[in-house]
């Protein structure tokens, strides 16, 4: 079995003035804290040389995702 774990920032560039999710959330984005990012973790079993079972967690901290994606 091998697992292998990923990191990536999805923050967008032009976040100052898009509109924020949540409750009572009225104002556009004047900056920001963090960052946003996307978590990966990857699990390979390899029983037989030619067979493999792969399970991938993907998190997002987001609270929607665009239908665009």
């Amino acid at each position: 079995m091998k697992v292998a774990f990923g990191k990536i920032k999805i923050t967008p560039k032009d976040y100052i003035g898009k509109p924020m999710a949540g409750y009572a959330r009225k104002d556009p984005c004047l900056g920001k804290l963090d960052d946003i990012y996307a978590y990966g973790v990857l699990i390979t079993s390899e029983e037989r040389e030619l067979e493999r079972d792969q399970l991938l967690l993907i998190s997002l901290d987001l609270l929607k995702i665009p239908i665009s994606i």
